[in-house]
């Protein structure tokens, strides 16, 4: 027991090898046998091994006494308790840990009932102790988890397994809290579970923040579905279908209507009202009618005018407000006077029926110009955190509005100018004026417009009408009315007037309800009766046209229409003048040419990959991204077929998808590429059909984005998360004095490679490459000087196998009776930390492409929309200076079309020749 031989022990007294400490006790309870104070004593006292050990032993001892009553010899009862004093220092060990854990421990009996908990369960909920133990855990329920969330979990543990996942709990003070939870059951020696064991974490700013990337992609989802929608050539109802739907799902009940401003009436018009069919027919059984169109003039001091006006957004709280704009949408030009006040009895009936309780309307500006309001409703406070992405999402529907005006517009331009060129060589081969004339006239009427021909007279201070398209009643009207035959009819040049102002600027002009032009053409006289003539020919907007050849002025050309507007002046100015239109067509040519140059950069430039397939899956174009993808030149690529590329396991998908693209059917699917190394590469696909001018199917067109570094990153992800499901966190506790390790848990003994044994040699500098003794030290010293109970910092672990990964370290210096150790909570962020780079890497980049599609979607302007590139291709491609280049086919060279970061400004005029 002692290391001694029986020899070597007989000869020694007892104080040799009892601890220093208790020889005096030992002395105190002999004298007391021998005076018979105490027949005799049972004590635990400490033997001196003959190697210096300490034995811990338990001692009975009483005295054999002579025949005369007198001590003759000691007699004790020895035994080594060694192991069960040093089990109940380690137990007493790892309670403590367990009362400093960072983590919430919690131990309930079979039924639920909290028999202990840590202070960390207390820091966790707001409960005391005191107030927790002996409840059942339910007290913490929050019921947002449905009763079969709970059954599954009790089901799980009450069959002995283990149960792990998150539960949405209630605070002390009302507050809910994410928390991630394992419990296990603890069994008995019949086998039979005996309490539970529950492990919880705070996670709940991590669900906020996963909260807030998903509310980042609805919003982004929403963004790419407006865009994706105006790409498409998607029509105005269309669009606000797909905007009514995709706001419910993103907003949460929250509804949405969209009102258009007509400029030339000063009416704001309804284009979607958001109801419910249910409540759209309970609104209409109540007015006794159908919801009329809304139409509402646009008067001073309005709300209509406040929100379309002032900067917005406009915020509608009270019921008073709310019910203030609902009585002014009642003043809709298609109700009568009488239906108006009678549905205006009716708006505390309609207001308490539709519910709404907040508001917002936000006004839909285009180059500093109203053009709409968008008004979110619902019937529940809107959140502030609501505000800005609506504001967003408004900005987004602007420019897909004003993205379709403008096509419509450009649609209905180029079918004019289409015409008007069609007419271009019948004018010119005329041999007349007449024929001229004719030739006009049979070609602009099939637009339905009109045309008045004006030439100027030889004195240049008269015009003669020369030439009129109306229809002959049309004409007999006038000529009644005015009592002039109009077919070279003279009239003097008013200087500084209308026409005279035209001719001297050689510049087309457009007007809406212009009826100076007519005052100015008739006799003092008759111009009271410009008004009805007005009437007469029925056309609100005209543009008036200058015809110039080499400089001089001929004449004028004015066409009138109910349906002519600003961007149709290019079109007529062309037409009106034959050099013009030869000009015209070189700058349209020029135009397209740098725009298809402009694509060309982009597509060229994008960190993208893009293939072109035609309709046997050969590949006829990629760009270099692609290219550098799969580690092939541009020219590899080319006439291969997309097997070569696709493993024979993902055919399947590419085959469904191609038959999704003969259906006229764009989307976005996952898929595995083989590069040229024969590795596997993942990717995200984004696939549209291309189709020719009579809208036949020529083949796919794929955008590729390489998503293996995030595959990836869900991997480890995924892997990490098994492995924290399997074990809890690492726990060290450590000599105050030597550093040397004392005792290790079982998760971190596992993840680091030791044995305890092992361990016992070491101390946390030997696992902790990043940190010197004297660094070491000054963070400990804090905790030694009693500056602090806690001290939390990063760092990294170095296990045996010399692999490194990333810790969060809880450091603190615990004292109990006369023996003090440092105890560290080490939680393994390397799943976190990997994860937050990626996720930002990943945000960064969505970012930074959302921003170029806006610019591409958002402004008509070539050269904002380059600025705007180019200052993201520097960003992103890390590059100090970029440029677009347009290549001259007359010049055959390259010319400097925009630039950026370059010092010198002699690139504007810069050539490569070719």
């Amino acid at each position: 027991m002692v290391g001694y031989s029986k020899s070597e022990l007989i000869s020694k007294h007892y104080s040799q090898i009892s601890h220093p400490d208790e020889i005096d006790k030992n002395k105190e309870l002999y004298q007391s046998l021998v005076k018979g104070d105490i027949a005799y004593f049972d004590l635990e006292k400490k033997y001196i091994h003959k190697n210096g050990d300490i034995i811990h032993v338990r001692i009975r001892s009483q005295l054999a006494k002579n025949v005369d009553g007198e001590p003759q010899f000691e007699f004790a009862l020895v035994e080594d308790i060694s192991e069960r004093v040093q089990a109940e220092a380690q137990l007493k060990l790892q309670s403590l840990a367990l009362e400093s854990t960072a983590n919430a421990i919690v131990i309930t009996d079979a039924e639920g009932s909290i028999q202990w908990a840590n202070p960390a369960f207390s820091a966790l909920t707001g409960y005391s102790l005191e107030d927790a133990i002996g409840n059942n855990t339910r007290f913490l329920k929050s019921d947002l988890q449905d009763e079969k969330y709970y059954k599954d979990l009790w089901d799980t543990i009450s069959s002995g397994e283990v149960w792990q996942g998150e539960l949405i709990n209630k605070q002390a003070d009302g507050e809910l809290y994410t928390e991630e939870m394992t419990i296990a059951p603890l069994l008995n020696e019949k086998n039979e579970i005996s309490n539970y064991i529950a492990i919880k974490q705070d996670i709940s700013d991590r669900v906020q923040a996963l909260e807030e990337i998903q509310q980042r992609t609805e919003d982004l989802t929403l963004i790419n579905m407006i865009n994706m929608a105006s790409i498409n050539g998607m029509d105005f109802p269309e669009l606000m279908q797909i905007l009514s739907k995709a706001v419910k799902r993103v907003f949460k009940n929250l509804s949405v209507a969209i009102y258009l401003y007509n400029k030339d009436q000063n009416l704001l018009v309804l284009q979607s009202l958001n109801l419910p069919p249910g409540l759209l027919k309970r609104v209409e059984k109540l007015i006794g009618s159908r919801v009329p169109d809304i139409q509402i003039p646009v008067k001073a001091e309005g709300l209509a005018q406040k929100f379309l006006f002032e900067t917005g957004p406009h915020i509608l709280k009270s019921d008073e407000s709310i019910q203030e704009w609902m009585f002014e949408l009642t003043n809709t030009i298609d109700l009568s006077v009488k239906s108006q006040h009678a549905i205006r009895k009716l708006i505390p009936q309609l207001f308490k029926l539709i519910g709404i309780k907040s508001l917002i309307s936000i006004p839909m500006v285009v180059a500093g110009e109203p053009i709409g309001l968008m008004e979110f409703s619902r019937r529940s406070p809107i959140k502030e955190k609501d505000l800005d992405r609506v504001v967003g999402i408004v900005g987004q529907v602007t420019a897909a509005i004003a993205k379709i005006r403008a096509e419509k517009e450009m649609a209905r331009s180029r079918n004019l100018l289409l015409t008007l060129s069609q007419a271009a060589p019948a004018v010119q081969q005329a041999n007349s004026a007449d024929e001229v004339f004719r030739a006009i006239g049979e070609h602009v009427t099939k637009l339905g417009l009109d045309v008045t021909v004006f030439t100027l007279g030889d004195d240049k201070k008269h015009m003669v009408v020369s030439y009129l398209s109306h229809e002959t009643d049309v004409i007999q009207k006038i000529e009644k009315l005015t009592k002039l035959s109009i077919i070279n009819y003279s009239f003097p040049l008013k200087v500084e007037g209308y026409y005279h102002k035209i001719i001297t600027n050689k510049e087309t002009v457009f007007h809406p309800f212009n009826i100076t032009s007519i005052e100015e053409i008739l006799p003092r006289v008759l111009r009271p009766l410009a008004n009805k003539l007005m009437n007469i020919v029925d056309n609100s907007q005209s543009i008036v046209a200058p015809l110039v050849v080499d400089d001089e002025v001929l004449g004028l050309m004015a066409f009138t229409s109910s349906d002519l507007s600003e961007s149709d002046i290019p079109a007529i100015t062309t037409f009106a003048n034959q050099a013009a239109i030869a000009l015209e067509k070189t700058r349209l040519f020029h135009d397209t040419e740098a725009l298809a140059a402009f694509n060309e950069s982009i597509i060229q430039n994008m960190s993208e990959g893009i293939v072109l397939e035609d309709v046997e899956g050969m590949i006829t174009f990629v760009n270099p991204s692609a290219a550098k993808m799969l580690g092939y030149t541009s020219e590899e690529w080319v006439e291969k077929h997309w097997t070569e590329i696709i493993p024979v396991d993902q055919q399947s998908i590419v085959q469904d998808a191609d038959e999704r693209r003969m259906r006229g059917e764009s989307d976005r699917y996952e898929l595995e590429l083989v590069n040229k190394e024969g590795q596997r590469i993942s990717v995200l696909v984004g696939g549209s059909p291309r189709l020719d001018r009579e809208g036949q199917f020529v083949g796919t067109m794929a955008v590729f984005t390489d998503i293996t570094e995030r595959k990836q990153a869900e991997e480890r992800i995924s892997r990490f998360s098994r492995i924290f499901e399997d074990s809890l966190n690492e726990i060290f506790l450590f000599d105050p004095e030597t550093l040397k390790f004392i005792q290790v848990n079982a998760a971190g003994q596992n993840n680091l490679g030791y044995t305890m044994e092992e361990l016992y040699q070491l101390t946390p500098l030997d696992i902790k490459p990043e940190i010197t003794a004297k660094s070491f030290e000054y963070l400990i010293a804090p905790l030694r000087n009693d500056e602090t109970n806690r001290v939390v910092f990063e760092t990294v672990h170095k296990r045996k196998d010399g692999s490194l990964y990333h810790v969060e370290v809880h450091l603190q210096l615990l004292r109990y009776e006369n023996t003090s150790l440092f105890a560290a909570i080490i939680l393994d962020i390397t799943d976190r930390y990997q994860a937050e780079l990626e996720n930002k890497r990943y945000i960064r980049r969505l970012d930074a492409l959302l921003n170029i599609d806006q610019a591409i979607m958002g402004s008509f302007d070539l050269q904002v929309t380059l600025d705007v590139i180019l200052e993201h291709l520097c960003t992103q491609l890390a590059v100090d200076a970029v440029a677009v280049l347009s290549y001259q086919a007359d010049l055959q060279a390259l010319t400097f079309t925009q630039s950026r970061g370059f010092q010198t400004s002699a690139l504007q005029t810069a050539e490569l020749r070719l």
